[in-house]
């Protein structure tokens, strides 16, 4: 263990995340598992000294990589020393790879998104509609609009979805004025439901089988607004998907070794049991 490099999954709550496994189940099929070790790091990056302690942390136990999950991805972005264009677009962070003492940052979430939806959609001519405004929402947005500008963004602060909508060319609106009968697919980047079985961003009664849903939130994997789609016939994606699509990449960010296609469907299909 401690001549391994260290590979962080940082965000609060951190322990429920199913990256560590798909990263050392990466590890174990590319033949280098005796080099890397995948551990949860429990921080919420905004709060006063945690960064300090995040980089201590780096220097003290040979860290080769982070992967970031809410609340940090905004956060993250003070500890990096260089962040790649895509990323200062998006301004989110993902991915955190140390290289010689240096912090690089960037995301891969957006490969996660656009992959998980292309996995069961034409985006031709499909409306979207996006919920939330954090980094997620970010990234989610700027795998998409490669794509389609038919998209709005909702938020609960009409401030934050018109930044966010001017910055992509899209539409925004308050979440309490979604119609999602007028939508093809819902996507939710908001963490209403984290934890929380009986909570849901929307009023999921119009929802029907026209709709694609889905949701970032993983604890619960199912979350209310997926378990309401699906009872109304819509076709959901749960974030195991984007998760996979979006960690991948960062296995080689990593570690600079690849994986192959077959290697991935290999990882896929453990997780879809």
């Amino acid at each position: 263990m401690l001549n391994k490099k260290l590979c962080l999954t940082i965000g609060d709550p951190v322990f429920h995340s199913k990256g560590p496994t798909i990263k050392t189940m990466s590890c174990q099929l590319l033949g280098i598992s005796d080099e890397y070790s995948f551990i949860p790091y429990q921080t919420d990056l905004n709060i006063d000294g945690e960064i300090a302690k995040l980089k201590q942390f780096i220097i003290d136990n040979n860290v080769a990589g982070m992967s970031v999950t809410m609340p940090n991805k905004q956060a993250v972005i003070q500890m990096c020393d260089e962040i790649d264009e895509s990323t200062k677009f998006m301004n989110a962070v993902n991915t955190v790879a140390v290289k010689n003492g240096k912090l690089f940052g960037y995301n891969t979430d957006w490969i996660g998104v656009v992959g998980a939806l292309k996995g069961v959609t034409n985006l031709d001519g499909k409306k979207i509609a996006i919920l939330g405004s954090g980094g997620t929402t970010s990234a989610t947005l700027y795998g998409l609009t490669k794509d389609t500008k038919n998209i709005t963004v909702f938020n609960r602060t009409i401030e934050k979805a018109k930044n966010l909508a001017e910055k992509f060319g899209v539409n925004y609106d308050l979440i309490d004025n979604i119609n999602v009968e007028n939508f093809d697919i819902i996507i939710n980047t908001t963490s209403v439901g984290f934890d929380n079985e009986n909570e849901s961003p929307i009023d999921t009664s119009k929802i029907s089988a026209k709709n694609i849903v889905f949701d970032v939130i993983y604890k619960p994997m199912e979350t209310k607004l997926l378990r309401d789609a699906k009872q109304n016939g819509a076709e959901i994606i749960y974030v195991i998907n984007v998760l996979l699509y979006g960690t991948f990449p960062q296995v080689k960010f990593y570690t600079g070794h690849e994986l192959s296609q077959e290697q991935m469907k290999k990882i896929s299909d453990f997780f879809a049991k």
